[in-house]
């Protein structure tokens, strides 16, 4: 299912957002707004760009990014092969997709970024870290990556009767065409998909995985000729916050925003904290058993 024909124009016109949170009293508006549409990832720097761990190591290293493929398909396969050393769940062969959901969950650098469907699990993430700097919560529109795979045929069904667990095996199966593959002639795109087998982490997390299929490019200039806005990085157009709010509340016109950026000032982090808390979102609760307890300690009373 390598999809290696040119995209073609989409009849939407898909936007980037960027706007800036400066109290507290805009978050829970916000989230009542985006409710429904987005996947969000926390990033405790704004500064950031959205980069896989597979994109740091490569940007980090002397590996070229042509060798991404060749390191990409040698890890699978030195995983594959020492796995049945401890007792995780052994997806099938050919299952890579699956394959990199697990070395992923357990730190291993992907292709993948891992997102959740909460906003507030997002916030959690992105304000955590005791740091100086301000943070951020990315949101990318899965409904528009479902309908633009689908308009160009990449995927098809019913779009009336298909759920949304369908659509995501279907995705699946796509990225399993290429991942793993040496020469795969994969145009940019963004692909979603939730694992095939849960794992308590990210089931709590409420978690997903997104990635950029052209691993020549970055996964930011994936997305940019994904959803037909150049081969560049990312470059949001910065709005007003009562701008940002009114578009999300125009039905029309939130459907075109691909993805959008929230910025939040560092003196932010602490109320935030304390809000996330009475919410009972810490580290107990999003890591299961001992790793989430021994990280939650330095939080506790901060």
């Amino acid at each position: 299912m390598i999809f290696n024909t040119e995209l073609r124009r989409s009849a939407e016109i898909y936007r980037f957002y960027e706007a800036k949170i400066i109290n507290i009293e805009q978050v829970g508006l916000i989230d009542k707004l985006l409710k429904g549409l987005f996947v969000y990832r926390g990033q405790s720097d704004e500064s950031w760009r959205l980069e896989s761990s597979l994109e740091r190591f490569i940007r980090d290293s002397i590996t070229a990014r042509s060798e991404y493929t060749f390191s990409e398909k040698w890890m699978l396969h030195e995983f594959k092969r020492k796995a049945h050393f401890f007792n995780i769940h052994r997806p099938s062969e050919n299952n890579n997709i699956e394959w990199l959901s697990i070395i992923q969950h357990h730190g291993g650098p992907t292709r993948l970024i891992d997102f959740t469907n909460s906003f507030y699990v997002a916030l959690f993430f992105a304000s955590m870290e005791p740091k100086k700097s301000g943070f951020s919560v990315v949101g990318i529109n899965n409904d528009a990556i479902f309908n633009r795979l689908h308009d160009l045929k990449v995927t098809s069904y019913d779009r009336e009767e298909t759920t949304i667990d369908e659509i995501y095996h279907l995705q699946r199966d796509v990225a399993n065409s290429f991942i793993g593959k040496e020469s795969s002639n994969v145009r940019p795109a963004l692909i979603s998909f939730e694992p095939e087998i849960f794992s308590e982490r990210i089931s709590r997390q409420q978690g997903l995985f997104v990635l950029g299929t052209d691993s020549e490019i970055s996964f930011e200039k994936n997305a940019m000729s994904f959803f037909d806005k150049g081969k560049e990085a990312i470059n949001y157009e910065s709005i007003g916050i009562e701008d940002f709010t009114d578009l999300f509340q125009d039905q029309k016109r939130r459907h075109e925003v691909a993805l959008y950026k929230l910025n939040f000032s560092a003196n932010l982090r602490g109320p935030i904290n304390r809000m996330l808390r009475m919410m009972n979102l810490n580290y107990e609760i999003l890591f299961p058993g001992l790793d989430g307890l021994a990280k939650s300690l330095i939080y506790k009373n901060g």
